[in-house]
């Protein structure tokens, strides 16, 4: 049994890695030990927000398979709603664009410099309507096969760099505060929003394999989770390398994120292989933009009770795309970091009480945690008086402020629980959903 338990946690690991990693995420890594030379803070953070707690959030949903999106049960409907609603919102304002974005910049720009921004922008967001409104087995197929041979480039390239070094790493950072840019850029990746729903896909997957029971389920999305983890911490340790290495050479103001991969892919692989990189990097970009469109339509449908036709959301998610892509990756960035540094910080608070599900009673715990989270992260960097908050320089001025929320909700009694577990244990109303 426990052999079988190993291998399902290596297929969920692997399958975890991959649908976190994508082409809109390579430009972090290495933009990154360009910042940072030999310094590591930075790229330590980076990874805790990244791959560590993508990780966890997954463990989180071990903690209660049967119950759905368990980590953000627990903190009621506000919270749920807000934390759900912003997440397709990035997924709807930044995200779809920034594949584009990402896609013409590494994969066009520097073999056709010729072509507009805007023509490409249209032919790319007319394909993914056409394949999201009807993708059939189009997609399923190259995205299966895409993103291994994405990966498959990637280890080739920082191979050939740490053989054959672009050069030499420089020994000071050419930014201040590299712990904050770290926590920066980790948000940015948006991965650890993505992983409760992706624990759903998996514990469907294990329970149709066979491992139905609590704790076979349990293990499989704990070890499945470090595998992953392992996986994102050696591709992006390997591309933080790489990015290091030109460090002497060029300042973050002299070259943009994309356009250091595409220089660092070149440079190593030369003309022709950074073809065949554009060309993987295209289609993982549009077969990405497919799906979160297709996925994001989807749930606005579920809110809209299907009063509006999925093609129309396809149709407004391809509208804003255009608009939004042309405007650059670096800008779509800059907006992106306005709403990620409000909902993240609750989101992350709730996958570290999920964690402790079984140790906690009181439901209160976690809204009033994540609402802290919330109000201290507007503080933070909306107010004059973040300034005055631990951390604050460290963009992590609302942890405190949210551990200290956390631990008064504790003493704040709740007549109901949305934790089946507890519920019976306490012998109170078991409140089913995020009512």
């Amino acid at each position: 049994m426990e052999k079988g338990i190993n291998k399902q946690a290596v297929a969920v690991g692997l399958a975890f890695f991959a649908a976190l990693f994508g082409a809109g995420n390579l430009i972090f890594p290495s933009y990154m030990g360009l910042e940072s030379g030999k310094v590591l803070i930075g790229f330590v953070m980076f990874i805790i927000l990244d791959a560590v707690f993508s990780a966890l959030g997954l463990v989180a949903e071990s903690k209660r398979p049967e119950q759905k999106m368990s980590t953000l049960v627990r903190c009621g409907r506000p919270m749920f709603v807000f934390t759900t609603i912003m997440g397709q919102f990035i997924g709807f304002l930044c995200i779809v664009p920034r594949t584009c974005a990402t896609c013409f910049e590494i994969g066009i720009k520097p073999l056709f410099p010729e072509i507009p921004t805007l023509a490409f922008s249209v032919v790319f967001f007319v394909l993914t309507f056409l394949l999201a409104v009807k993708p059939g087995k189009v997609v399923d197929i190259v995205g299966k096969y895409l993103t291994p041979a994405l990966i498959i480039l990637i280890l080739i390239i920082v191979v050939k760099g740490l053989i054959t070094p672009l050069g030499q790493i420089a020994s000071e950072p050419q930014i201040d505060n590299l712990f904050a840019e770290g926590v920066i850029q980790g948000y940015q990746t948006t991965d650890a929003m993505g992983a409760p729903t992706l624990a759903i896909v998996y514990i469907v997957g294990c329970q149709a394999a066979g491992f139905k029971g609590e704790k076979a389920l349990s293990k499989i999305l704990v070890k499945g989770g470090i595998i992953a983890c392992i996986c994102m911490t050696v591709i992006y340790g390997g591309l933080f390398i790489l990015g290091a290495q030109l460090s002497q050479e060029f300042t973050p103001d002299a070259i943009t994120s994309t356009a250091l991969v595409s220089v660092i892919v070149e440079r190593l692989m030369g003309r022709i292989g950074l073809a065949i990189f554009a060309l993987v990097v295209i289609l993982a970009c549009l077969t990405t933009s497919i799906s979160s469109s297709s996925g994001g339509s989807q749930y606005w449908m579920m809110y809209s009770k299907d009063k509006v036709k999925y093609e129309f959301y396809v149709a407004a998610y391809c509208i804003v795309g255009i608009i939004m892509s042309i405007m650059g990756v670096n800008k779509i960035l800059a907006i992106a970091g306005l709403f990620l540094s409000l909902c993240f910080p609750p989101f992350l608070v709730l996958i570290v009480l999920t964690l402790f599900t079984n140790k906690i009673k009181n439901d209160n715990v976690f809204i009033a945690g994540s609402y802290g989270a919330l109000a201290f992260a507007i503080v933070q960097d909306f107010t004059p008086l973040g300034a005055m908050l631990p951390f604050s320089s460290l963009s992590l001025g609302w942890v405190i402020p949210a551990a200290i929320c956390a631990v008064i909700g504790a003493f704040i009694p709740s007549k109901v629980c949305r934790d089946p577990v507890w519920a019976e244990k306490l012998g109170v109303e078991h409140t089913k959903g995020i009512a």
